[in-house]
C-alpha cells in the first residue's frame, strides 16, 4: 500500500508539468514521465484492488473496459486504412486511458486520511 501511495504522490508532482515534460521518441510518438508513473501506479493499484479481500467498488470497473473495448473495437475495424505511423500512437492512446482508469481504481484503495 505504501508504494501505491508513492506514485500517487509522484503523479501528484508530476501532473501540472503535463505537456512540459515529453520526449519525442519518433514516428508520432511521445513519452511523457506522467504517463509512465501513471502505469505503474495502475499496475500496483491492480494489484492491490484483486489481491485484497474486502468489499470491491465494481462502478468503475464496467464503465473502463466497456469504453476501451469499443475503443478497441473501432481501432480493430481501422486498421485496413491505419498505416504504421498512425497505428502504434492509436494504441497507445488507448493504453493511455486504460491506466489513467485504472489509476481511478487504486485510488480507491488508498485509505481516507492519505486522501485528505
Amino acid at each position: 500500500m505504501n508504494l501505491l501511495k508513492i506514485f500517487i504522490l509522484i503523479v501528484l508532482i508530476l501532473f501540472p508539468f503535463g505537456e512540459l515534460l515529453r520526449f519525442d521518441i519518433g514516428n508520432n510518438v511521445v513519452i511523457k514521465p506522467l504517463d509512465v508513473v501513471v502505469g505503474f501506479a495502475g499496475l500496483v493499484g491492480l494489484i492491490i484492488y484483486f489481491g485484497t479481500r474486502h468489499k470491491k467498488d465494481y462502478s468503475v470497473i464496467l464503465p473502463l473496459f466497456l469504453f476501451s473495448f469499443f475503443g478497441l473495437f473501432s481501432l480493430v475495424i481501422n486498421l485496413s486504412w491505419l498505416s504504421e505511423y498512425h497505428l502504434l500512437p492509436s494504441v497507445l492512446y488507448l493504453v493511455r486511458w486504460l491506466s489513467y482508469g485504472i489509476l481511478l481504481m487504486a485510488i480507491t484503495q488508498v485509505d481516507n486520511k492519505f486522501k485528505q
